[in-house]
């Protein structure tokens, strides 16, 4: 009896101390879990400290590019006006300069010079513009061909009522990318200023508007009108690879050819030739 007591109380004392170590076990895990959680939240507060100074560091930096973008398009806006001047300016020389030589070729029963020429690298200084040394092969050719209206018979109204002033206008329109007002403005000039100095760059600046329009068979015309009205205009070279590429995304193999041979033979040290002895070949499949 005694002996069973005993196991009995033996029994419920180590049942006793199994519940007591289990709740101890509970207790410390708890505290573990409880641990885990507060260094977590400590974590994140400090996070949170990390990337709200960040944030305010990446809104700081991107005002601060904001303004340096704004200021360089103030700065871009300017230097755009100065080389239109510039350009303008240029325009205005060489169209003297080729008006004088001619008079002078003249009075001294003399031939004019051919169209200046270039080496292989331009002059420091000369700006060569992409439409003087543009070639289009046919995998290149523009897709779309933009229509536009037909030129009116009648004169838009003179800006400055003489050459220099309506020239700079239809020019600073020309630069600007309206290429339907520029085509207009210098037909008009031709129309109503023939035989000044500025006419052969109005002639040449025609021709392109309707290359960009997408009119390449004007253009053509235009470009052929250029070499037969100035064939002293330093222009005539670039309007050889002009047409050539015109004839090109009209699928005028031949003809593109004949007139990239032409200018390569006539003028191979001008900047409009660069490349067109390399295109000749690809067309030709050398």
């Amino acid at each position: 009896m005694l002996d069973n007591c005993i196991t009995r109380v033996g029994g419920a004392c180590l049942v006793g101390l199994m519940v007591l170590a289990a709740g101890c076990t509970t207790m410390s895990g708890g505290g573990q879990i409880d641990r885990a959680v507060f260094s977590t939240h400590r974590t994140v507060q400090k996070l949170d400290r990390d990337l709200t100074g960040s944030v305010a560091k990446l809104n700081q930096t991107a005002a601060e590019l904001d303004a340096r973008v704004e200021a360089s398009d103030t700065q871009m806006r300017r230097i755009q006006g100065m080389v239109e001047e510039t350009q303008f300016k240029l325009d205005v020389l060489e169209a003297r300069l080729e008006d004088l030589t001619t008079t002078i070729c003249t009075a001294l029963n003399l031939t004019p010079p051919a169209p200046r020429t270039w080496s292989k690298t331009p002059p420091h200084g000369v700006s060569v513009r992409e439409e003087d040394i543009e070639v289009v092969l046919p995998s290149e050719a523009e897709s779309a061909i933009t229509v536009s209206p037909a030129l009116s018979d009648e004169l838009p109204e003179p800006v400055g009522g003489d050459p220099v002033s309506d020239y700079r206008h239809a020019q600073t329109v020309y630069v600007n990318g309206r290429y339907q007002e520029a085509l207009e403005l210098f037909d008009a000039f031709i129309k109503r200023y023939p035989g000044t100095e500025l006419c052969s760059r109005a002639q040449y600046r025609k021709a392109y508007c309707y290359k960009k329009l997408g009119k390449l068979p004007e253009a053509i015309a235009e470009y052929e009108n250029l070499r037969k009205d100035y064939p002293n205009s330093p222009r005539v070279p670039a309007s050889l690879r002009h047409q050539a590429a015109a004839h090109l995304e009209l699928g005028q193999k031949a003809r593109a050819e004949a007139l990239l041979e032409e200018l390569t033979r006539k003028y191979p040290t001008d900047a409009a030739a660069e490349g067109a002895k390399e295109a000749l070949d690809e067309l030709r499949g050398n």
